[in-house]
């Protein structure tokens, strides 16, 4: 599957949630385009067989959420984070 190892741990900043978003999300959605395009056109053999394709694709697809999700959530927090730097130097002048 699709994972991002070790700019995981680091805090976040631009430069490692962009790397993220490479390695990661779209990273993950290339993959299940790859897969759908592999699989449109394949011709199953039987009813098994597409039932697999298409399980591992939903699989694929919930992990690329989940992914973009979690990246979504960094990336807000690091918004919030200089957000509030820049009220807080603000605030002082």
């Amino acid at each position: 599957m699709c994972h991002s190892s070790a700019a995981r741990n680091a805090a976040p900043t631009f430069e490692s949630l962009a790397e993220r978003l490479r390695d990661g999300p779209l990273k993950c959605l290339t993959a299940l385009q790859n897969q759908a395009e592999a699989l449109a056109e394949e011709q199953p053999t039987g009813s098994d067989e597409v039932l697999r394709h298409l399980q591992s694709l939903v699989m694929l697809a919930q992990f690329s959420m989940t992914r973009f999700h979690e990246f979504t959530a960094e990336l807000k927090t690091l918004v919030d984070h200089v957000t509030q730097e820049s009220a807080d130097s603000a605030d002082r002048h």
